[in-house]
């Protein structure tokens, strides 16, 4: 699959240009389906999705609020002129991906877990990944899932606090 470039439509939680600009890295399919993916806004939000399977409800955890000089440097990185705007891998089973979303702008990178995207992809791709695994060390912030997004529900966040405490 490679590279998508294009409109941010459907792009990783993207619903149109005006979500803002953001990053998002992680692996997931083989077997079940199932991934661990790490977004980070430009405005500093870290968060977390993870799916169990292809078919269970996605969980989303926001780890932190103050990563707005993490945004900056990784979104200026995939900004730069020497960022790939083209790039074509074999897909396997277990893929890992990198999206980036700025300024209207999607780029969909994916490659199979273990193969070797271009050099920059791979460095914002582990930066992220590094920064989501060294947050969730941590308390998260809030927890949810798509039926309490979509009820209104604060079980998630109150379960999150539940576990903090």
């Amino acid at each position: 699959m490679g590279v998508v470039a294009g409109d941010a439509a459907g792009v990783h939680g993207a619903k149109t240009p005006t979500d803002g600009d953001f990053v998002s890295a992680g692996c997931g399919g083989g077997f079940t389906g199932g991934g661990t993916y790490y977004r980070l806004s430009r405005d500093g939000v870290l968060s977390v999705e993870r799916r169990r399977s292809a078919s269970s409800q996605p969980e989303r955890t926001t780890l932190r609020r103050d990563a707005k000089e993490l945004a900056a440097r990784l979104l200026a990185h995939a900004e730069h002129d020497d960022f790939p705007r083209s790039w074509s891998p074999e897909v396997g089973g277990m893929t890992c991906s990198l999206v980036v979303l700025t300024g209207g702008q999607a780029l969909d990178y994916r490659w199979p877990l273990g193969g070797s995207p271009p050099p920059l992809v791979e460095q914002i791709h582990a930066a992220l990944v590094q920064a989501g695994r060294e947050a969730e060390k941590h308390r998260p912030i809030a927890r949810t899932n798509d039926r309490e997004a979509a009820s209104g529900s604060n079980a998630g966040n109150e379960a999150a606090r539940r576990e903090r405490d």
